[in-house]
């Protein structure tokens, strides 16, 4: 049994899992374990020992929705330690609310939800960032959500931007970020969120057909794009689990 950098990823709902960025940190040297907070896994109280890394992925709760979902207040309070201590953080559509949430920023409902696979806008800030830096001008990303990320935390960075939603991606410190868009997922999960997301649907203003179709057809495009980000991701946490032992 290697001993490799372990990454905790906590699930915000059963539909949501790592799906292709865990598969893309396995392959990078990062081996994730899951957490379904969501099923009544209790939230850690404080970083959880053995790990070099938290991943905080999607759900279909709003961010300070603490009346229907008893795990988000922990997992704030969680989230905000980790930036504090410096360690490695990827917050994925909810996950990354969760984090500007967190720590001072504001999340709210957006003029229209984007569904499907959308361009986003890297701004002068991605070049230098250890993430976004690997990702071409303009990259084509999958997104599912309602509800944004409309300010950042006190002393964060900006990334992205899209035309409906001014931050995509966000960093605070040396080793966390939030995005609101969805690298992780693949085709059957996009299908399978077109039926249980009804609000979501409802408000499209494409059906729900197209945007399968859409996910299939850039499938290889997402691959080749966003496996780099994830790998530069573990590398981070691949250098602060060094630097700990």
């Amino acid at each position: 049994m290697t001993d490799r950098p372990r990454v905790l990823a906590l699930i915000n709902e059963s539909s949501s899992p790592p799906a292709r960025v865990g598969q893309w940190l396995a392959d990078a040297g990062v081996d994730v374990d899951v957490l379904d907070v969501s099923a009544g896994a209790p939230v850690p109280t404080e970083l959880p020992a053995g790990y070099a890394g938290l991943l905080s992925l999607g759900g279909g709760v709003s961010a300070m929705e603490d009346d229907a979902a008893a795990w988000l207040a922990p997992e704030r309070a969680l989230l905000r330690e980790a930036v504090a201590e410096g360690f490695p953080v990827l917050g994925i559509c909810l996950g990354g609310q969760l984090l500007a949430a967190a720590t001072g920023g504001a999340v709210a409902p957006g003029e229209r939800p984007e569904v499907g696979v959308c361009q986003i806008d890297l701004n002068e800030n991605a070049a230098n960032d250890r993430l976004f830096s690997v990702l071409p001008q303009g990259p084509r990303v999958p997104q599912f959500h309602r509800d944004g990320i409309f300010a950042v935390p006190e002393g964060a960075v900006t990334l992205a931007s899209s035309p409906g939603y001014p931050i995509q991606a966000f960093r605070i410190g040396d080793s966390a970020w939030g995005v609101q868009f969805h690298p992780e997922v693949v085709n059957e999960i996009i299908a399978s969120w077109l039926v249980s997301e009804v609000e979501i649907v409802e408000a499209l203003q494409s059906n729900k057909l197209a945007v399968v179709a859409e996910m299939a057809a850039a499938e290889d495009e997402i691959e080749r794009v966003w496996r780099p980000f994830a790998a530069a991701f573990a590398a981070v946490v691949i250098e602060y689990d060094a630097q700990r032992r």
